[in-house]
Formats: structure tokens, C-alpha cells, sequence
């Protein structure tokens, strides 16, 4: 066997535990165990909440719960990906079990529901020019009518997608579970341009000034050029990068699995500084207000000035932190897979906590 594929029978079975593990899970404790890590967004003062077999709305000032999808359960949907707000007042969400849904973001009601994915979607919908692009572990992402939810085309890849796509005028960047990254005409579907990355992908790419910045499972953060796809430099990382990095100021930070945090210039790719934390870090920091804040699979939340990286305030929270957090006027909200602490609102300057939102079983 070669050593592409030696490699490539690895990754599958490393992901294929993970979901058997998260299978399993399921299958066991109480009617409120978590099966499923929470995809989060917040617009106009609401926040989004993608977990188990629920959608949740929450207002981002009190905690308060303003609405649950589906009210009852039916036939145990779970949901993971974050879901996607638009402009028109629709709320897009992609399901693990293997459909996505439009939702009023007012009330959860459902306007449509576009089952064509032949498999599970983990990444977040994109939303543009009147598409809703949906990745798919089926290999493909899909583009439906964002009014109606009808199909228009679709884009087959080598490899399943867990990352979502991301839109910039009129080009779509899609990332697999294999070593391709893609760039898509976003009227059509058609190919631009592909890049060999060396390494699975399991999140959207950053776009900072004409580049775009993406961690692999080959220990690396790489730039490149969003135009052409050409590799413009890579940086060498201690374990998988599986977050996205965030940029601001000319600056990316992000972490990997090992629990080191970064801080690069996006130029470059030149370290401005680094330091190792105790847990892993799977998801993207959020930036606001001078400092740079972190979360871990074990609960941390942690927040570092954004020029020396000198430790500023640090809280803890129950349960694994694997969702990106997102900063909505001044409060930071952090989603948990403990249905304790589904969703906690932290101040970002002090990091106190602000409310925490549990779910109830009525």
C-alpha cells in the first residue's frame, strides 16, 4: 500500500471512530444526553443554536429561549452545523440527517425543506446570490433556490465535506476531508481552480486580503492565493489545525489540536508570538476589544492581549467547547455540549458571566 493511502485509511478511521463514538452516545443516558457538538450564529440580537435534535433561538440580552424547531421530536434529527441567517428573515440550517431546512427566524416555522443530499451535513450553509450552498458527506455541494429551496446544480469532490463553503464575488471556496481546496463559479458550479493542500480540511478557509488561510490535518496553516489557488506559504504547526484562524489588524490567530495558540502575520505567515494552553483547541477564536479569546475541548475559555499574547482573563464552563464562539455587541457567547451550559454569555472585557442558557425538557 502506498503512503497516500496508508495515510488517507488512517484519516478515515480516525473520523470513522469519532462518529461511531458520537453514534454510540446517542444511543445511551438520558432523553437531554448530547449527542452532537452545537453549531451557533447570532444575528439581530438573536442567537442560533444547531444541537441534538433541536434548533434553538435565544435572545443574546436575557438568555432567554424564544423559540425551539421542531417543537415535538420527529424522527430524532440531529443538527450540527451552524446555521446561516439571510437578509430576507430566513434561517438555513443543514441537518445530520441528510436534509436542510428553512426556518422564519422570527418564529422556527418551516417555509421549505430540500432533501437531496445523500448524506450528512456537519459544515455550515452559505448563503449568496439567491443560492443556499449546502456541503454534503456525500461528496457534494449542493446549490438550492434560496426562496423556494428548489435543486439548481450541484459539485461532486473527492472526498467528503465536513467544511462550508465560503462566498466572495461570485466565487465559492470549498474545502474537503481529502486534500483539495476548490474554487467554484458560483452561478454555475463550474471549476475555477483546485489545490492540492497535503492534508484534510475540516473547516471554511479564511479570506484576508486576497488569501486564503486554511489549517490541515498535516500540521500546517497555509495561504493562498484566491485568485489562481497558487500555495503563497505555509506554516508548520505542532499537531491538526482543525479551526479556521481569525484575522484582524493583518494578524491570524488560531490554535491546534496539541494547545498551541498563534498569532501570524498574514503576509507573511511569520510568527508574532505563540504559547501553549493545557487543552486542545478545535475551533476558531473571536477577536474584540484588544484581545484575542480561545476555547478547548475541555472547557476553557481564554482571552490574550492580541500583541504580546500575555494572558488577560480566563473563565471555565461545563462540557467539550468545539463550536466557534461569536462576539454580538460587546457579549461573548460560548456554546457548550452540556445541556447545563448549553449556551453562557461571558462580558468580553472583564469575562464575566452574563447569563447561562440551559435547555428544559418542556
Amino acid at each position: 500500500m502506498s503512503p497516500l493511502s496508508i495515510k488517507s485509511s488512517k484519516l478515515a478511521l480516525i473520523l470513522g471512530s469519532f462518529l461511531l463514538l458520537l453514534l454510540l452516545s446517542a444511543c445511551t443516558g438520558s432523553a437531554l444526553a448530547a449527542t452532537s457538538w452545537p453549531g451557533l450564529s447570532v444575528s439581530n440580537g438573536v442567537a442560533f443554536i444547531a444541537f441534538n435534535q433541536r434548533v434553538y433561538a435565544v435572545d443574546t440580552s436575557t438568555g432567554r429561549e424564544l423559540w425551539r424547531f421542531p417543537i415535538e421530536e420527529e424522527g430524532n434529527p440531529t443538527f450540527y452545523a451552524p446555521p446561516a441567517t439571510t437578509d430576507n428573515g430566513l434561517l438555513i440550517v443543514g441537518s445530520y440527517s441528510n436534509f436542510a431546512v428553512a426556518l422564519n427566524a422570527d418564529s422556527g416555522a418551516e417555509i421549505w425543506r430540500f432533501d437531496r443530499p445523500g448524506g450528512k451535513i456537519v459544515g455550515a450553509p452559505a448563503v449568496g446570490n439567491g443560492l443556499v450552498l449546502l456541503p454534503s458527506a456525500d461528496r457534494t455541494l449542493y446549490a438550492a433556490n434560496l426562496a423556494a429551496g428548489s435543486f439548481v446544480w450541484d459539485f461532486t469532490t473527492d472526498w467528503p465535506l465536513w467544511a462550508g463553503p465560503v462566498i466572495h464575488e461570485g466565487t465559492v471556496y470549498q474545502a474537503s476531508l481529502g486534500h483539495n481546496l476548490y474554487a467554484l463559479d458560483l452561478e454555475s458550479g463550474d471549476e475555477r481552480w483546485r489545490q492540492d493542500l497535503g492534508g484534510a480540511v475540516v473547516d471554511s478557509p479564511s479570506l484576508a486580503d486576497g488569501l486564503l488561510l486554511t489549517g490541515t490535518f498535516n500540521d500546517e496553516l497555509l495561504a493562498i492565493d484566491a485568485q489562481n489557488g497558487e500555495i503563497v506559504w505555509r506554516l508548520n504547526t505542532e499537531g491538526w489545525v482543525w479551526g479556521n484562524p481569525t484575522v484582524a489588524d493583518g494578524s491570524a490567530y488560531f490554535g491546534d489540536v496539541t494547545g498551541k495558540i498563534f498569532a501570524v502575520d498574514v503576509a507573511t505567515g511569520n510568527v508574532i508570538w505563540e504559547d501553549q494552553i493545557a487543552g486542545q483547541v478545535a475551533a476558531t477564536p473571536v477577536v474584540a476589544d484588544g484581545v484575542v479569546i480561545f476555547i478547548t475541548d475541555t472547557g476553557e475559555v481564554l482571552a490574550r492581549n492580541v500583541a504580546s499574547g500575555a494572558p488577560t482573563w480566563q473563565q471555565e464552563i461545563q462540557g467539550r467547547l468545539l463550536s466557534d464562539p461569536v462576539i454580538h455587541e460587546g457579549t461573548l457567547l460560548v456554546a457548550s455540549d452540556s445541556l447545563e451550559d448549553l449556551l453562557t454569555a461571558f462580558d468580553v472585557s472583564s469575562g464575566a458571566i452574563r447569563w447561562t442558557f440551559r435547555v428544559s425538557e418542556e
